[in-house]
């Protein structure tokens, strides 16, 4: 068996001096996908990799260099049209260009599209395996929620002359609570230039109708309703109970009221076929849904209407308001609150009962995940003292420790403030980060012509060591966040944790010397993640957190290393450890985390995205 080929690109490589290579998050027919730090705008976007060579390494059989080339070329004509949507329910495209790269000491010349970076999950996550089937008000608020918004941004396509030609709920991105339709690289224009079926990408065959399989530049807009309509289906159904025959109608299996045999219709009017029957547009589906939407909630007004008679309107509505004042008086730091916390934190990506994503992304390209929180019990080896119980409120924690790159970048941007004396780095008369060599051949921030830099690219996405203290929640700060508290991280830790820290319990990396095999060098994103999303989370790295302390004098704040261990000591119970915030520790990184924002506070704490 040929080995598969590796990726164009290496995690930490600088490309068009524009941005730094995050992750690789996965390659298509069109070529690679990566996540990339923008170097002047400071935020992190995906970066997509397509070049001729590797249309050759998945179409190429030495007899189609014509029609690849075409390939490419409609594919450049694609994206200018793609760059001018602006949609809230579209990935918007920022950028895009050629230039060359270098790969096994060979020039590669390469076409790249800058787009919308959307951390959150996809629609898949929003849909249950059983289907809303026969919850009619969680398939209204589904439809309200995120079908008709994705109708709004299809129809931006259409209007402008692209066909998406593979929507799927995993093409539909999450961005909080707002989806947004993404992956185009099999879209086309209605007039672009067909080359051979060979070549011409099909997209998913559960969602995908019978002329766009056989006579692909045949799929106009209506090969996306068709598509539209088996999602519909699927949502209602779930993927247990409706199995989704290739190429064929569908509908729901004896559906039950008004609402949902109207559902029925318009979905077997969306799968039709024949695709002359199916809907002309996005709009005349559109007006379809919100209908069915509309009459069944009237009908529901009127009902109560009948039952309640005028006369008792007013002492109704006077009763309402009454209770409402009492319960808002009687729980202003309970349930009332936690309540409108928990609608404002909505607003957020904070995740309801109906699965909607609980990431979010700020300033620095962190993405945090959000750690529900609860009452906890401190081991003895956190509180080295008794086991003591607490209560943790929701928080969000950033999915990995703060890489090399983002120190630097935090660094350079506070040079004002910085002095560096041999190699210790102090910030505002406090050590922040001791620089050198971290083990033998591993030096990964190095200060030079004035400004702070990663030493070698692969280091950029490693997790920054010999922070101090102050350094590390210097940087939060900095941007709008904190560092946990020893609970918040215990909490975090405990709630789930891998048997491999390596994705898929793959091997470190090639190109580690014996000296540096060890994850404080390894980048981030071959990390597996816990049952949080969290990755090297009480692995190798010990990490900063603080509490709380009392004393004569009043209440203050030490630092903690959590998850420090010595020789021998199990990984699953970390400890913590009083330290001082000046010490710059070998092994000890920093996460940050971010309070859900209340909603008595004029301006959000998480005014920082």
């Amino acid at each position: 068996m040929e080995d598969q080929p590796k990726n164009t690109l290496e995690i930490g490589t600088v490309l068009h001096e524009k941005w730094v290579i995050l992750e690789f998050i996965g390659s298509g027919g069109m070529g690679e996908i990566y996540r990339a730090h923008q170097i002047q705008l400071k935020r992190d976007e995906a970066l997509k990799l397509f070049s001729r060579e590797l249309l050759f390494r998945n179409f190429g059989d030495g007899n189609n260099e014509k029609e690849l080339e075409t390939l490419l070329e409609r594919f450049r004509i694609e994206v200018q049209t793609m760059a001018q949507i602006r949609h809230p329910n579209v990935v918007q495209i920022y950028d895009s260009g050629s230039c060359t790269v270098q790969q096994d000491s060979e020039s590669l010349s390469v076409q790249y599209i800058a787009m919308e970076f959307v951390p959150g999950g996809t629609l898949r996550s929003t849909m249950s395996e059983e289907g809303f089937y026969p919850e009619e008000e969680l398939a209204k608020e589904w439809l309200k929620d995120y079908y008709l918004p994705i109708l709004e941004g299809l129809r931006t396509l259409h209007d402008s002359g692209i066909v998406h030609r593979d929507l799927k709920p995993e093409n539909i991105l999450l961005d909080g609570g707002v989806p947004k339709i993404a992956d185009f690289g099999i879209c086309r224009s209605y007039h672009s230039k067909p080359v051979t079926n060979s070549l011409d990408m099909k997209g998913t065959l559960a969602y995908m109708p019978p002329e766009q399989f056989y006579d692909f530049k045949r799929a106009d807009q209506r090969a996306d309703i068709y598509s539209l309509g088996k999602i519909l289906f699927e949502a209602l159904e779930g993927r247990k109970g409706g199995k989704i025959i290739p190429f064929r109608r569908v509908g729901l299996k004896d559906p039950a009221g008004p609402f949902f045999k109207d559902l029925d219709r318009i979905i077997q009017w969306c799968t039709s076929e024949e695709k002359k029957e199916r809907p002309k547009s996005v709009d005349e589906l559109q007006n379809a849904l919100v209908e069915v939407v509309n009459r069944t909630a009237t009908t529901r007004v009127n009902t109560a209407q009948r039952v309640i008679r005028p006369k008792f309107v007013v002492p109704a509505m006077i009763l309402i308001v009454i209770t409402v004042l009492v319960g808002l008086w009687q729980g202003l730091d309970g349930e009332w609150i936690y309540r409108l916390r928990s609608d404002h934190a909505h607003d957020i990506s904070v995740p309801s009962k109906q699965g909607q994503s609980g990431s979010l992304q700020v300033q620095d390209g962190s993405i945090l995940h959000l750690i529900q929180g609860g009452e906890l019990v401190l081991p003895t080896s956190i509180t080295n003292e008794a086991e003591k119980k607490i209560e943790i409120d929701p928080f969000y924690m950033t999915e990995t420790q703060i890489t090399n790159h983002q120190y630097v970048d935090f660094l350079n941007g506070e040079l004002h403030r910085i002095k560096v004396e041999g190699s210790v780095v102090k910030g505002n008369g406090q050590i922040w980060l001791l620089l050198g060599e971290v083990i033998k051949g591993y030096e990964p921030i190095v200060f030079r012509d004035g400004k702070f830099h990663v030493n070698k690219p692969p280091h950029a996405a490693c997790p920054v060591l010999r922070v101090t203290g102050h350094g590390a929640a210097s940087y939060a700060r900095f941007h709008g966040m904190r560092l946990p508290t020893k609970g918040e991280w215990f909490l975090a830790a405990t709630m789930g944790a891998v048997e491999s820290p390596f994705a898929g319990g793959a091997a470190k990396p090639e190109g580690q010397s014996e000296e540096t095999k060890d994850l404080f060098s390894l980048p981030l994103m071959f990390l597996k993640p816990n049952a949080l999303g969290l990755k090297g989370l009480n692995e190798d790295i010990a990490e900063w957190a603080t509490q709380e302390t009392g004393s004569e004098k009043g209440k203050g704040t030490e630092y903690v290393v959590m998850g420090e261990k010595t020789k021998g000591q199990e990984k699953e119970i970390p400890s913590a450890l009083v330290r001082q915030p000046w010490e710059a520790i070998e092994r000890v990184g920093f996460r940050c985390v971010l309070d859900i924002p209340k909603v008595t506070e004029n301006r959000t704490q998480n005014d920082v995205s």
